[in-house]
């Protein structure tokens, strides 16, 4: 909008000055004419007038300029916003396929490992995607720029587990593997269990990717209220 205004303010100045230059040099070549005496005086008119002329446009070329700048700017935003939007409703679709992978347990160990393998992929690559998506959320907003990199540590933790799950189903039955937890305790994990860790971190996912969409919604009605 502010872009919209700003050409036709320029227009019509530019009208208007071009109408004042034209008369200025009608009524000097009339008084020319009429009084040659005062050629050197009007030499001076028109210096000052081009003079003043070229300030203003150069004014307004820099504020056209600035314009531009901050509407890109805000464009670059919006933009980063709704690729963060769209990553946090990504991992929401994939919380829920994990919520509903009991099912596919049930169903058979061959279904479930592919599925299993399918979540463990698309885990991945939104953990992957997640350092882009931090990088530019905290662009946007400090504030969004932080929630995002908490869902992302929480993400991360559930691809780690996840791949444990691909390697323990393709494992004999009753293997578990031992892992060391954050306090240096040696323990073993089985398939089930590695499960059970997957789905305490799935649950911890919700109230991370709603504040990541809830910030960044807010942050692009910032922008528009500018």
């Amino acid at each position: 909008m502010k872009k919209i205004v700003s050409d036709v303010l320029i227009s019509i100045f530019l009208s208007i000055l071009g109408i004042v230059l034209v008369t200025l040099f009608v009524v000097s070549i009339l008084q020319l004419v009429e009084y040659p005496a005062l050629a050197d005086a009007w030499v001076a008119i028109g210096t000052l007038a081009l003079a003043f002329v070229t300030f203003v446009l150069v004014g307004l070329t820099w504020w056209n300029i600035q314009l531009n700048s901050k509407k890109e700017n805000r464009d670059r935003k919006e933009q980063y916003i709704r690729e963060t939007i769209d990553w946090a409703m990504g991992i929401l679709r994939m919380s829920s396929d994990l919520w509903s992978v009991t099912g596919y347990r049930e169903q058979g160990i061959i279904l479930a490992k592919r599925r299993s393998i399918e979540l463990t992929s698309n885990a991945q690559a939104l953990r992957d995607k997640g350092k882009y998506i931090t990088k530019i959320s905290t662009i946007v907003e400090r504030t969004v720029g932080s929630k995002t990199g908490k869902l992302l540590d929480e993400l991360t933790e559930i691809t780690r587990m996840l791949d444990d799950v691909c390697l323990l189903e393709n494992l004999d039955e009753g293997v578990s593997l031992q892992k060391t937890s954050e306090d240096g305790t040696v323990i073993r994990i089985d398939i089930d269990m590695a499960w059970k860790i997957v789905e305490k971190h799935r649950s911890e996912l919700a109230p991370l990717y709603n504040s990541v969409i809830d910030k960044s919604s807010e942050a692009n009605l910032k922008l528009l209220s500018k």
